[in-house]
């Protein structure tokens, strides 16, 4: 499989990312897991997504 790597340049989702920050927070103060699915067309930054979330 290919990997991207990192954005070199990564700006946006702000909305995104403080959604995923606040589940993170609920999940572990609840220490239960969930899962989230990051759906979209080729090219449009999931995989810069989740390397900034991660």
């Amino acid at each position: 499989m290919f990997s991207r790597g990192k954005a070199e340049y990564f700006h946006g989702r702000e909305k995104e990312q403080a959604f995923f920050k606040n589940a993170l927070k609920k999940t572990r103060s609840r220490g239960v897991g969930t899962s989230f699915l990051v759906q979209g067309s080729p090219g449009v930054g999931k995989t810069a997504l989740l390397e900034k979330c991660k």
